[in-house]
């Protein structure tokens, strides 16, 4: 999980509590520096059980609490129609009891509507097939659509919640661990490019990756493929590259 905070002593809604008689350093003032949390899913619950979801929350002496993370279909029913009116009561609620706010951006889960208007957005497994919905992390980061649709509903949070005094950090995805490669033919061409583009010819390919051991010598043919876990795993590690500075 990677989160980002940021501290603005002056708005935050505990500003005027006094502080911790040890004078602990902290980001955010009123709080210990280290917050202890739990994630939330308000949008899985019917709102008249948010009041005792959110009391058992602080009966366990929770004080910070990660929102919105699988909720894009929550925020973006359909294409360019936001939603944010339950998050907004969420983020009230938790301040009410005393508890920040980390949002996460939703990307990991994209909504039912995109994948099925925009197929070429879901992931390509090595063995050629698309993967379907219905899990996380099925998006193509290789996919542009995909990446339009993230920065899309990541830029709508931002402006509403980018200020909101009850928001101390934010949650970039979901576990980088589940953003996985995806093999569709744009990918193959990307890493057909980056190919030459470093080595220039196939000597040059063969002689820096030492492909004589194992007989494992590139052709034209090898590199019309997308790397799998059956070629050459020094291929691999360039191709996971290629796939995390898409990231």
């Amino acid at each position: 999980m990677k989160v980002r905070c940021r501290s603005e002593p002056s708005r935050l809604p505990y500003a005027n509590r006094k502080a911790d008689e040890n004078n602990i350093p902290t980001q955010i003032l009123g709080h210990n520096a280290i917050l202890m949390g739990t994630d939330w899913d308000p949008e899985q619950w019917p709102e008249s059980r948010w009041e005792t979801e959110v009391r058992m929350i602080a009966d366990a002496h929770l004080n910070v609490v990660r929102l919105a993370e699988f909720a894009w279909s929550a925020m973006e029913p359909s294409d360019g129609r936001f939603e944010f009116g339950w998050l907004d009561r969420a983020i009230r609620l938790l301040e009410k009891h005393h508890m920040a706010v980390v949002l996460g951006t939703p990307t990991a889960g994209p909504p039912a509507w995109l994948t099925r208007k925009y197929p070429e957005a879901l992931r390509v497994e090595p063995d050629g097939q698309r993967v379907a919905p219905g899990n996380r992390a099925h998006g193509s980061p290789k996919s542009v659509k995909y990446r339009e649709f993230c920065r899309g509903i990541a830029e709508e949070m931002a402006k509403r919640y980018g200020s909101d005094p009850n928001v101390v950090g934010w949650q970039i995805d979901n576990e980088y661990r589940y953003a996985l490669m995806s093999y569709d033919d744009d990918t193959k061409k990307q890493f057909q490019d980056w190919l030459h583009d470093k080595y220039k010819d196939l000597g040059s390919l063969n002689l820096h990756w030492a492909t004589a051991y194992w007989r494992r010598r590139w052709s034209r043919t090898l590199l019309r493929k997308v790397p799998s876990r059956t070629l050459v795993r020094y291929s691999t590690t360039r191709w996971s590259r290629i796939s995390r500075n898409r990231w």
